[in-house]
């Protein structure tokens, strides 16, 4: 079995663009997001109704989800083959039980980019499917410009996209709830570079594989930080341009972080972080402001970076009163006494102030200067 990205980058550049996905990896998916699929017409625009797994598992979960209606349709080249490809629309029967299934002839090709293709999408409410990958970016684009909720599989790389790093910005775009930057094993056909197993079925792996959508995704914490900023540990981006040479100005300013349990607790200023980081981001810890492609940490290019800046949690005002943080046991950090006192500005946050410095949580107290102190 293939264990490099060969199989992804013959798909963009020989158009390979069979990798069928396997039933369990949508069904470790889709279950998280049953509720936002109750009452909902759902289109499978790049999948064949006899073979397709997407079709599959929504088939054996419609009634247990609550679909309003299931529509699959696929492509068939023209130029290789007289079949017509087919439309397949299920819908709720009158029993509670089953389901009407219809199986009806495309009039052209089944490219999802195709007018009649284009007209069912306006009539659906979300779409599911694994895109080709050597066309993701024309299919991202689609689905965005039709307003439409989607769960889509994909690549960690597809954050190079601009309509989904300006979702990504917007906190409205996100990954999935499974298989985040995994390595997946994907069905192929014959001809393709995989290993036949015995069952006589081949399969490709292709790494860096990850779920989009627009849903919410309801399992990101806040990250746990321990690490503090330093000029020397966290130095910022080099005036340089895409070829290491010298310019008048960095092309950010940013300190460069290279591992995201490296982000410092203590800097508010932007930080470019691994694009790893899009799979544990948390909206309401961290802004997405860009990305950085071509920066250089003295002679050395990183590898690109996402833009973040931590979020304000609480907001200043000119009355603000001083919060003070009561350390009742000793700690290591500050080499502090037993109940030293230490004040700061209610603008910052009492839980970013504790996390960076004091340890352990239980031995400290926080109040405002008029009141009884209270563990945090």
């Amino acid at each position: 079995m293939a264990t490099t990205n060969k199989s992804l980058r013959q798909a963009r550049t020989q158009k390979h663009d069979e990798f069928y996905t396997l039933y369990e990896d949508i069904a470790a998916e889709l279950q998280n997001h049953r509720n936002e699929l109750k009452g909902k017409v759902v289109y499978c625009n790049c999948d064949d109704p006899t073979s397709s797994n997407f079709v599959r598992y929504l088939c054996d979960n419609f009634n247990a989800y609550g679909l309003k209606a299931l529509i699959a349709t696929h492509y068939i080249d023209p130029q290789t083959s007289t079949q017509k490809p087919v439309k397949l629309t299920v819908s709720r029967a009158d029993n509670a039980e089953g389901f009407i299934r219809e199986l009806t002839t495309l009039e052209g090709d089944g490219d999802f980019r195709a007018e009649e293709c284009i007209a069912i999408l306006n009539s659906a409410d979300i779409v599911i499917t694994n895109p080709p990958f050597s066309l993701w970016r024309d299919f991202i684009d689609l689905i965005i410009a039709s307003n439409k909720t989607f769960i889509l599989l994909g690549t960690i790389h597809a954050i190079n996209y601009q309509s989904i790093l300006d979702g990504v910005k917007a906190g409205k775009i996100t990954t999935g709830y499974t298989n985040f930057n995994k390595t997946l094993k994907f069905a192929v056909p014959e001809h393709y570079d995989g290993k036949t197993t015995s069952n006589t079925t081949k399969y490709a792996e292709v790494h860096g594989i990850c779920w989009w959508t627009n849903l919410p995704v309801t399992n990101r914490k806040p990250l746990q930080l321990s690490k503090f900023y330093s000029p020397d540990l966290y130095p910022k981006y080099e005036a340089k341009n895409t070829k290491g040479k010298p310019t008048a100005t960095a092309p950010v300013d940013a300190i460069n972080v290279d591992r995201v349990a490296d982000i410092p607790c203590n800097y508010d200023g932007l930080m470019g972080v691994p694009i790893t980081i899009i799979g544990q981001l948390d909206y309401n810890q961290f802004e997405v402001v860009g990305k950085l492609n071509n920066g250089f940490i003295g002679d050395k290019k990183v590898f690109s970076r996402i833009l973040i800046r931590r979020r304000a949690t609480v907001t200043a005002t000119a009355t603000a009163p001083v919060i003070q943080i009561y350390v009742i046991a000793p700690i290591t950090i500050l080499q502090v006494r037993q109940q030293a006192v230490l004040s700061v500005p209610a603008r910052q946050s009492i839980q970013q102030f504790a996390s960076i410095w004091v340890l352990p949580r239980d031995d400290v107290c926080v109040c405002a200067s008029s009141t009884t102190p209270q563990p945090i």
